[in-house]
C-alpha cells in the first residue's frame, strides 16, 4: 500500500485511522467512568481524522513523460538534445509533485499532533480513573 510517491504517509495514515477509531471506541464506552473533561481528549482524536482522511485522497502524480510521443518529438534530433529535453520535462514534473505533496505532509504533520495530543489526554483520563478506582 505504499504509495506512488513513496512517502509512506498512506501507510501511516491507514495505522492511525485505525488507532484513532479504537480509541475514540474506548472513550466512548467508558465515559461513564471519566472526569469531566473527558471530551477533550474526544475532540482532538475526532478532529485529526478528517485530516488522515485527506492524506489518503488519491492525487494525480507524474512520472515522465509519454515515451512514444517523447521519441517521436526528438527523433533524428541530437543525444544531447534529446537529453535535455527529457531532463526540462522530468523537472517540470518533479517540481509538479512537490506542490502535489506539500498539503499531503502538512495535514499528515497536523493530524499526527492531534492525535499526539488526544492520547496523551484519553492516556490521563485513564491513569486517574485506575489511580482513583
Amino acid at each position: 500500500m505504499l504509495s506512488r510517491e513513496n512517502d509512506s504517509h498512506d501507510v501511516k495514515a491507514v495505522g492511525l485511522l485505525g488507532l484513532d477509531s479504537g480509541a475514540i471506541a474506548g472513550l466512548a464506552l467508558g465515559r461513564g467512568g471519566l472526569p469531566a473533561l473527558w471530551w477533550m481528549a474526544m475532540v482532538a482524536l475526532a478532529a485529526c481524522l478528517p485530516l488522515f482522511l485527506f492524506t489518503l485522497r488519491a492525487r494525480p502524480f507524474y512520472s515522465g513523460p509519454d515515451l512514444p510521443i517523447f521519441y517521436e518529438e526528438v527523433e533524428g534530433a541530437p543525444a544531447l538534445r534529446a537529453g535535455a529535453m527529457l531532463l526540462a520535462d522530468l523537472e517540470g514534473y518533479l517540481d509538479h509533485n512537490r506542490r502535489t505533496l506539500r498539503p499531503k505532509a502538512r495535514a499528515f504533520s497536523l493530524g499526527l499532533l492531534l492525535f499526539i495530543v488526544g492520547a496523551v489526554f484519553a492516556a490521563g483520563f485513564l491513569l486517574y480513573v485506575s489511580l482513583t478506582g
